[in-house]
């Protein structure tokens, strides 16, 4: 099976939600917010780790 990073990127990000669903369960709204926050700088930060390099030839 040829799974591209991306892919695996895009996987590892929803399960990183899961722990903020939980989290959400017994906190207020704006601690909520701040971890929505972190964890979409983290994915963020996924793909652009596994997206392609960019090439410049000059």
């Amino acid at each position: 099976m040829n799974v591209s990073p991306r892919i695996l990127a895009a996987l590892l990000a929803l399960v990183v939600v899961v722990p903020v669903v939980i989290f959400q369960l017994e906190t207020t709204a704006a601690s909520l917010a701040l971890s929505l926050v972190s964890v979409a700088v983290l994915v963020g930060s996924l793909f652009l780790l596994f997206s392609p390099p960019e090439t410049t030839h000059a």
